[in-house]
């Protein structure tokens, strides 16, 4: 009975820490190897889509933005290591709002999907 009792546990305790609650990066550029500056322009949409998927873009208003600057960036992580990234500069012409009319988006070299914010500067 306590073999049952633990497997059952151990059961139900993997479904609770695999919630899919949170954001894997996903390739979205058709590239092999690092991708170039147009593969990583080519792949924006599919970008908007796979973050709007995990809600934490809204397609429907960056969707038709206009892909303003895409640029190689390398961040400093916590540990010492360098971050090696794709930026891509979205401009939402319709909105008024200097403060709320860019997002960037974060590509790995390898074209993967991975973060957007509206500052342009990972932490």
């Amino acid at each position: 009975m306590k073999k049952l009792i633990i497997a059952l546990v151990l059961l139900v305790s993997s479904f609770a820490s695999a919630t899919g609650g949170h954001f894997h990066p996903k390739k979205v550029a058709k590239c092999e190897g690092l991708c170039t500056e147009d593969q990583i322009k080519a792949a924006v949409t599919a970008g908007i889509d796979e973050l709007n998927t995990w809600k934490k873009i809204d397609a429907k208003i960056w969707g038709p933005a206009k892909v303003e600057s895409v640029t190689r960036k390398d961040f400093e992580k916590k540990d010492g290591k360098t971050l090696k990234t794709w930026v891509v500069t979205l401009l939402n012409e319709k909105e008024t709002d200097t403060t709320k009319n860019k997002t960037y988006l974060f590509f790995l070299l390898d074209g993967s999907i991975f973060r957007n914010n509206d500052t342009g500067v990972l932490k």
